[in-house]
């Protein structure tokens, strides 16, 4: 299992902010036999705040597929990086969080995929959810996404400092097709729903 460490920060980030140079970054270099090898680099990293977490994302796809223009619609067929997560080290709930480079987002959370019924919408409207991205043509683009911890809050009972995570790129109807992960998901085929193949993140106070 991979661990990060997401280091403290004081106020907010933008997608351009300057500390972000300083942030360590995960190369998400797994994916399965029948997509090597992966056509795009993608790194993915972590910070937080007393306010919650934000990541950012960044991989040289191109061109890109934006296609979806609407939340909850099937980003995952598009150009799409995605982070899933459960904010301590014991439950099976997770979040998954899909987002194309138009910043449509589908937001779900609960109990594995398979089971009829077992994951609903995550009601961001006026959550403080913010989602940014930033398309360089023919380089690729970057996301950013924040997740205040009343959010969290409200689907969790426990947040802890450590929490399973894992960071994907996808790309289901793209030019080149593709999936890529930064913890290894042990399945036959891409599947992201599996949080027994989820890393470690861990939230410390050591200050950016």
């Amino acid at each position: 299992m991979k661990e990060y460490i997401a280091k403290k920060i004081q106020g907010e980030m933008t997608v351009e902010d300057a500390r972000w140079e300083k942030v360590e970054k995960v190369a998400l270099e797994y994916t399965w036999d029948e997509y090597q090898p992966i056509p795009y680099a993608t790194t993915a990293a972590m910070v937080h705040s007393d306010a919650g977490i934000t990541v950012r994302m960044t991989t040289t796809e191109w061109p890109l597929r934006i296609t979806e223009m609407e939340n909850e619609a099937r980003i995952c067929a598009d150009s799409c990086m995605e982070l899933f997560f459960v904010p301590n080290e014991s439950e099976q709930k997770y979040m998954n969080v899909e987002i194309n480079p138009a910043g449509a987002c589908l937001f779900h959370v609960g109990e594995k995929q398979s089971t009829p019924g077992a994951r609903g919408v995550v009601a961001t409207e006026g959550s403080g959810m913010r989602i940014r991205t930033q398309i360089s043509p023919m380089e690729g683009w970057t996301l950013m996404l924040f997740i205040p911890y009343t959010l969290i809050d409200s689907y969790y009972d426990k947040r802890e400092t450590v929490f399973k995570a894992n960071f994907y790129k996808c790309g289901d109807l793209t030019v080149k097709r593709h999936y890529a992960a930064w913890n290894p998901v042990l399945t036959e085929k891409p599947s992201y729903h599996q949080p027994q193949f989820f890393g470690r993140v861990i939230l410390s106070e050591e200050k950016l």
